[in-house]
């Protein structure tokens, strides 16, 4: 069995949030309008009843309800190139390479939209990325989610999902996050690195005596 490497991307390789990004890139240009947000900001209420707020906002993808796949998938190309390439962290590239010279798995999981993740895939070379998939209808986005949202504890369900599908050994893969959300991910491996971590996860990471990095 193979040993891997996963990396969260926002807020562990990224220093700002992909998506959010992203999202004030479309607003600027006028391809989401302020209809598009009230009615994102209104799935969001609606389905924090049933989930805690946090995970509503970052399962919510109405924003692109009724856009082109095709006119989104070249503006996220248009953002990582102008706005996102250039905060990918110096740090996790090196750590990145040091995997790969040891012929690590490279994996990408982020709850970002798979159409930016695909972006950062093939710019930092990785093997695999699981991200949230839209789905489309006749190449237009519907707005709801294809699949399961990597966040929490769903974030883990997928790594071990993953580790069953690509034969590899998570009690010798190595797992960097950045969330106190990342925590059941992170518990999936035998190597747990807290890189940048917020307050809880620094407080879990030590007790737990797992490796923290700052990448900056």
């Amino acid at each position: 069995m193979r040993k891997a490497a996963i990396f969260d991307l926002d807020g562990t390789i990224l220093n700002i949030s992909s998506e959010r990004t992203f999202f004030f890139y479309l607003f600027l240009r006028g391809d989401i309008s302020l209809k598009d947000f009230t009615i994102w900001l209104g799935y969001c209420v609606k389905k924090a009843y049933r989930d805690n707020f946090t995970a509503a906002i970052k399962s919510n993808k109405m924003y692109l309800r009724n856009k082109s796949y095709k006119r989104l998938y070249e503006l996220a190309s248009r953002c990582f190139t102008e706005k996102l390439s250039d905060h990918i962290s110096d740090e996790a590239v090196k750590e990145i390479e040091y995997h790969r010279s040891k012929g690590h798995y490279l994996i990408l999981l982020s709850g970002t939209l798979n159409l930016l993740l695909k972006h950062f895939m093939d710019y930092l070379k990785m093997d695999l990325m699981i991200g949230t998939s839209v789905e489309t209808q006749n190449n237009t986005f519907t707005g709801r989610l294809n699949g399961v949202h990597p966040f929490g504890e769903s974030k883990a369900l997928i790594a071990k999902k993953i580790a069953q599908e690509y034969e590899i050994n998570l009690e010798e893969s190595y797992g960097y996050g950045n969330s106190f959300s990342d925590v059941p991910f992170l518990n999936t491996v035998g190597h747990a690195i807290a890189v940048n971590p917020d307050n809880r996860l620094t407080r879990y990471a030590r007790q737990n005596n797992w490796r923290i990095m700052n990448f900056v």
